[in-house]
């Protein structure tokens, strides 16, 4: 895993730039709800002390035009100070390692062994033989189920749209509606009504 330590970011630049309303890093965020998820909330919406992978954003900018957004954001300096890399599970776990998530329960499988643990899935073994003479009910088959795949065809984007009530209205392409809406408002810091 290439990670990183931010040193510091300096935003002055593009700030000073025309067009630029505001050049937002984590302290920035207006509110102390500053992490997403789907399942578990670990997800900065900034990144805050450390990078935790290539390309995990650590500034937005706000500009009259998406071209002077991009400018503006080409313009923020970032120090980061590299740290070692991570390339497998002996040395994410190591008693030394570097932590690149923070410790937490995993509602699915209770607690991980190691910080660096997002997630352990337990699985069951056993002998169906065995299991079968205690079943009650016993069903044989051959079954065949075409290939699923839940491929989405919209794209990795969106629009957020103020509203003049200080609400936001958001155009995004999602299969998860709500659930993205339960993520989104409480990191801008607004009522679920009045993001739509």
């Amino acid at each position: 895993m290439a990670h990183a330590e931010i040193v510091s970011i300096d935003t002055s630049e593009a700030l000073a730039m025309a067009g630029v309303y505001a050049v937002l890093t984590y302290d920035d965020l207006p509110t102390d709800v500053k992490n997403y998820g789907l399942e578990i909330q670990d997800t900065p919406v900034l990144a805050h002390g450390k990078v935790r992978h290539h390309g995990e954003p650590v500034a937005l900018v706000a500009a009259d035009h998406p071209e002077t957004a991009r400018r503006a954001a080409a313009k923020i300096k970032v120090e980061y100070k590299e740290l070692p890399v991570i390339t497998d599970e002996a040395s994410a776990t190591a008693p030394d390692a570097i932590l690149v998530h923070e410790g937490r329960t995993d509602h699915h499988a209770g607690h991980v062994p190691h910080p660096n643990i997002v997630h352990r899935q337990p699985i069951i073994r056993g002998n169906a033989d065995e299991a079968a003479k205690k079943a009650d009910v016993i069903v044989r088959g051959e079954y065949y189920f075409g290939m699923q795949d839940q491929a989405f065809l919209g794209p990795e984007s969106g629009l957020a749209v103020p509203e003049e009530d200080g609400g936001v209205h958001l155009y995004i392409a999602t299969q998860w509606l709500h659930s993205d809406l339960k993520q989104i408002a409480p990191v801008l810091g607004l009522p679920r009504r009045r993001c739509g």
